[in-house]
């Protein structure tokens, strides 16, 4: 019998509504507008028995005090913080 497995896939927007300093550089900048929009991506793959759910942030470090506030969101719903793996698209010229 075949596995079955659920794919669920989601995008929001991480954009500052305000000023906010650039990363990437060697100097202290602050972004004066936004070209494109900024976002954070989430694929999870679901066979029942093992997640996996792959983040990607249009940003160029994962923000460390967003890591646990997620893995107890996820845990409290049975889900291992082990299973996120974290990515970013490391982007010289964004927040």
């Amino acid at each position: 019998m075949a596995q079955r497995i659920k794919i669920g896939w989601a995008q929001t927007s991480i954009t500052p509504d305000r000023p906010a300093i650039m990363e990437g550089q060697m100097y202290m900048r602050y972004a004066k507008y936004v070209h494109d929009p900024i976002t954070a991506t989430a694929l999870v793959l679901d066979n029942t028995q093992t997640q996996a759910i792959l983040v990607s942030l249009d940003m160029t470090e994962v923000p460390l005090h967003a890591i646990e506030p997620v893995a107890k969101r996820l845990e409290a719903h049975g889900i291992p913080a082990s299973a996120v793996s974290w990515n970013v698209t490391h982007s010289h010229n964004s927040s």
